[in-house]
């Protein structure tokens, strides 16, 4: 995920589309990276309340 350029869309989908992995294996590996520090992940709403879009913080150094 490091290896993207600054403004590369991040999405599960997206990054399964570029990966020889499953969709519940990116899933299971996000997740992992989000436990651990690695990730930050923010869900966006818009006015309504709905789910916009996610935002990724992506970290090489895990924060503690």
């Amino acid at each position: 995920m490091l290896s993207f350029s600054d403004d590369w869309q991040y999405s599960l989908n997206g990054l399964t589309a570029v990966s020889k992995e499953s969709l519940t294996a990116i899933r299971t590996t996000v997740q992992e990276l989000e436990e651990n520090g690695y990730l930050i992940r923010r869900r966006l709403r818009n006015e309504q309340g709905r789910l916009s879009s996610v935002e990724y913080d992506i970290y090489e150094i895990p924060l503690s």
